[in-house]
């Protein structure tokens, strides 16, 4: 079981203030939320759910910034959109059913694989400004 302290959430605080700059600039946020979501005692399951609820919000957000900002062009988004959305359904029932054993390595290992297998962000910071 997780206690949800002073200390714990202020950890989880700072982590979900750095990890919501990180994904409105590049992705890769959860890297820092969900193992730390984690290491406070939370199940992978729970721990993975709760992550995602952030970032969606922070995915609509940024979205809506660089859509008022002119930097996003809606039409060119279905194309990543549709695929995008469809494949989360899917991984959303995957996680679901999946034994918290197999899915904590899973999450993880995946986390460090998206991370491992990344263009460089310098670059796509360079892009977007």
């Amino acid at each position: 079981m997780y206690e949800l302290t002073l200390v714990n959430v202020t950890a989880l605080l700072l982590a979900g203030i750095v990890a919501g700059f990180i994904n409105t600039l590049a992705g890769g946020g959860s890297m820092l939320t969900l193992p730390a979501l984690m290491l406070m005692g939370m199940p992978a399951d729970v721990a993975n759910a709760t992550n995602r609820v952030g970032v969606v919000m922070q995915s609509l957000t940024g979205m809506q910034g660089f859509y008022r900002e002119k930097r996003l062009e809606a039409p060119s988004m279905m194309a990543v959109v549709v695929p995008t959305l469809l494949g989360s359904l899917v991984g959303a029932f995957a996680a679901a059913f999946l034994p918290e054993v197999i899915l904590k390595p899973v999450l993880l290992g995946s986390g460090v694989c998206q991370h491992s297998c990344r263009p460089n962000s310098s670059r796509f910071l360079k892009l977007i400004s």
